[in-house]
């Protein structure tokens, strides 16, 4: 292997690490305006398909349907144990996408984003490709 393109790969990697660290700064700005955007346009996290309300020391809660123990009685009998927990799982990852949640969501992703893009910018190594020693290459 030539210095010549030793250089032209370490130039080549200093260059994506450029770039990642580029887009892990980008991610990052984008995701903080749109955290912004969705905290402040938020409404409060909604009741809506809420059976009712308890009032419990004048402050009114809703009671939604998965709160009733005769709900989770017939999803138990439905479809066992396991129906109980994946229809909890799926209401707790619905959740995450509606009012509030969504911008502690979006927040999250960004800065996990982020932090991928700048540590794969830091620990990039630039690894040579091998020679070709079996003589049969191209004259």
């Amino acid at each position: 292997m030539n210095d010549q393109s030793g250089q032209e790969g370490a130039a080549a990697t200093a260059a994506l690490r450029r770039r990642l660290h580029r887009m892990g700064v980008s991610i990052l700005a984008v995701g903080i305006l749109a955290v912004a955007a969705a905290y402040f346009r938020a409404a409060s996290d909604g009741d809506s398909g809420a059976l009712g309300y308890e009032i419990v020391d004048g402050k009114a809660y809703p009671i939604m349907p998965g709160d009733s123990k005769s709900y989770e009685r017939q999803m138990e009998l439905v479809g066992g144990t396991t129906n109980v927990l994946a229809a909890e799982f799926s209401d707790w990852f619905a959740g995450l996408w509606h009012g509030r949640k969504l911008a502690f969501t979006l927040g999250t992703l960004s800065v996990g984003s982020s932090l991928a893009c700048f540590f794969l910018s830091r620990h990039l190594v630039y690894i040579p490709p091998p020679e070709d020693k079996s003589g049969g290459g191209k004259a």
